[in-house]
C-alpha cells in the first residue's frame, strides 16, 4: 500500500483546511488525467473505439459543471469515509 500513500494527506487533513481541497484537487487531476491519456493512447495504438473514453471524460466534466456531480469526487469522498469511519455506523 506505499503506491497509496499520498492517499494519507486527503484521508486525514482537516475538511476545513486547504490541504485536503489541495489534495483531492489533485487526486482529482491525476486520475482523470491518467484515463485520457490512456484514452488516447489505446485509440492510437489499438483502434479508433478508444477515442471514445477520452469523449466520455469530456462530457463528465461538462456534465460536472452545471451539476456539480463529479463521479471522481463522489468515489473519492466514499472511499476516504470508509477509511476514517466517517458516516459509517458504529455498533455498540
Amino acid at each position: 500500500m506505499e503506491r497509496f500513500d499520498h492517499l494519507g494527506n486527503f484521508l486525514n487533513s482537516n475538511k476545513n483546511g486547504g490541504t485536503v481541497v489541495k489534495d483531492r484537487t489533485r487526486l482529482h487531476d491525476g486520475i482523470v488525467g491518467g484515463v485520457v491519456t490512456l484514452g488516447v493512447l489505446l485509440g492510437y495504438f489499438v483502434g479508433p473505439s478508444w477515442f471514445l473514453l477520452p469523449a466520455l471524460i469530456g462530457v463528465l466534466l461538462i456534465q460536472s459543471y452545471f451539476t456539480g456531480f463529479c463521479p471522481v469526487y463522489y468515489t473519492l469522498d466514499r472511499i476516504a469515509a470508509s477509511k476514517t469511519g466517517i458516516g459509517a455506523s458504529k455498533s455498540a
